[in-house]
């Protein structure tokens, strides 16, 4: 697992970095009405969707920050092929599966106007379930994401 950001506050001393180190324009611990919020153009956004389709569901937080000309950069961490039923679209492998579910979120990407440099599929490793292995494989190319 990634270590956690420390809270606001919380540091191994004078020079310990904080977890808002560097951002500022969020208050720390509080909660934020994001329509009411301004934010600076030009501020990067990651995206760390479990799925395909995740990025759907919080599109039109996501317009927002498009609209304000804020670069987007989505990473799809799983296939998500857990997430489709056996024959559907002529899937039945979960190679053919995951196929078809990246093919769905290229497309819904498209339609919301995310350029395809700024999708990444990840291909974490992923049990039986369809969730993430929490392994040091998996661990590092997150830590490659976020760096």
């Amino acid at each position: 697992m990634l270590p956690r950001p420390r809270p606001h506050g919380d540091s191994d001393g004078p020079d310990a970095p904080r977890a808002d180190a560097g951002r500022g324009w969020l208050p720390a611990g509080q909660t934020v009405v994001l329509n009411r919020t301004p934010i600076p153009p030009g501020r990067r956004v990651l995206v760390l969707a479990p799925h395909p389709d995740d990025f759907d569901a919080i599109a039109v937080t996501l317009r927002r920050f498009r609209d304000n000309g804020n670069p987007i950069h989505l990473a799809v961490l799983t296939a998500g092929a857990s997430g489709v039923e056996g024959g559907f679209g002529g899937a039945v492998t979960r190679d053919d599966k995951g196929r078809l579910r990246e093919a769905e979120q290229r497309a819904s990407c498209a339609l919301f106007g995310l350029p395809e440099s700024q999708l990444q599929f990840v291909g974490l490793a992923e049990d039986g379930d369809g969730h993430p292995l929490d392994d040091a494989a998996n661990t590092r190319r997150l830590a490659g994401i976020l760096a």
